[in-house]
Formats: C-alpha cells, sequence, structure tokens
C-alpha cells in the first residue's frame, strides 16, 4: 500500500520535471524555429506530450485517493 503512495508521488516529482522540459522546448522551439510548417508539426508533438504528462498525473492522483480511502 504504501508503495502505492510512494509512486503515485513519484509520478508527481517526474511530471514536474516534464513540464519544466516541456516549457523549455517550447521555448526553444519558437526561438529557433525558422520554418513555419515545422513549427506547428513540432508543436503539436510537444502539446500530445504535455497531454500524455498530465493523464499521467490524474491517474496517478486517483490512485493515490483511491489507495488513502482503503486505508
Amino acid at each position: 500500500k504504501n508503495l502505492i503512495v510512494k509512486n503515485c508521488g513519484n509520478i508527481r516529482e517526474l511530471g514536474k520535471r516534464a513540464d519544466e522540459i516541456f516549457y523549455s522546448g517550447i521555448l526553444n522551439l519558437f526561438v529557433n524555429q525558422e520554418n513555419v510548417v515545422s513549427l506547428t508539426k513540432r508543436k503539436n508533438i510537444m502539446d500530445k506530450y504535455m497531454k500524455c504528462i498530465q493523464v499521467t498525473n490524474s491517474v496517478a492522483e486517483v490512485m493515490r485517493t483511491i489507495q488513502i480511502k482503503v486505508a
């Protein structure tokens, strides 16, 4: 049981790091990109990456809540 709560905390920390990487990548994308088509494609990829991070964080939070209620 404690392992689930611990791993949910780890997921949350990894999510924070992923957010930092995402925003750094977006900044870098707009600063260094000259081709509009390439910029649009890469931004769409980054948006999908962020959606994955958000869903992962949501799942971890649900698991943590269930674990707390069961305990």
